[in-house]
């Protein structure tokens, strides 16, 4: 456990020295103050229609929107494959097995140090978007002036089901990574994204697909009460929890056999 536990906290310190992990998470900060500015100065850029929000909700509005723009997707994508297809190709992975034989233990430090870095962009980008609100919207017509608000619940499923799709884009990479390239990597991932998007359309399985399922702004109006949406969305993560144990099992399964060239 202590070995493990030291290679998280190597691969944790790795990912948060690199420099698009840094520019990426400094660029999500500065785009929701940007947004804050927008909408103070009544820019054409953004503009606010609709009932008034509190600061969470705007907050994850604005975290909602950058997941429209696949930001997140695309981000995650670059920092797994780098992360796996990277290191294989330039031997380092080689050099962590000297360390240690268990080669379970190495693949889940890794995938921990990713998710914790999820978490951080999370939480700064949730953090940046109240900061925003309280700097340029607190004293705006559409501002409700309260931190939670109204059906504060449904604003937060939000970034609950999306820890969920992306951790599960964090492990499809990963293994796509075994067997390719960054550069097929980022492709076949990003790929992946858009088929699942064009999927959602057809309505006999878009009920099985990841997007969709995270997707709280596709499905969620149709439950009426807090007690049927909270019911929808711990079903649709339990779903998404099981894609990922699965292509976490296949991962660990040929990760453990394959050969790794130094």
């Amino acid at each position: 456990m202590k070995a493990m536990e030291r290679f998280y906290y190597i691969e944790v310190y790795k990912l948060f020295k690199r420099k698009d992990v840094f520019w990426s998470l400094l660029i999500s900060v500065f785009l929701l103050l940007l947004f804050g500015l927008l909408a103070k100065t009544g820019s054409d850029i953004l503009t606010i229609r609709g009932e008034k929000f509190s600061a969470i909700q705007y907050a994850i509005m604005m975290f909602g929107f950058l997941k429209t723009l696949f930001f997140f997707c695309f981000i995650f994508i670059i920092f797994t494959s780098s992360t796996f297809a990277g290191e294989l190709e330039k031997g380092n992975l080689s050099l962590l097995l000297v360390r240690s034989e268990n080669r379970v233990k190495i693949i889940l430090s890794k995938v921990l140090a990713l998710l914790t870095v999820l978490m951080v962009f999370i939480f700064f980008v949730i953090f940046s978007g109240i900061i925003s609100y309280y700097i340029f919207l607190y004293n705006i017509k559409f501002a409700t002036n309260e931190f939670l608000g109204k059906e504060y619940l449904r604003f937060l499923y939000m970034p609950l089901l999306s820890i969920f799709e992306i951790a599960l884009l964090i492990m499809i990479t990963m293994l796509l990574s075994l067997f390719f390239g960054v550069y097929k990597t980022n492709l076949l991932s990003i790929g992946l994204i858009i088929l699942m998007k064009v999927l959602e359309k057809v309505d006999k399985i878009k009920v099985f697909i990841p997007t969709y399922l995270a997707d709280i702004n596709a499905w969620g109006n149709i439950y009426k009460t807090e007690h049927e949406l909270l019911i929808k969305v711990m079903q649709n993560i339990g779903f998404l929890s099981i894609y990922i144990a699965i292509v976490l099992i296949v991962t660990l399964c040929y990760f453990s056999k394959m050969e790794i060239k130094n």
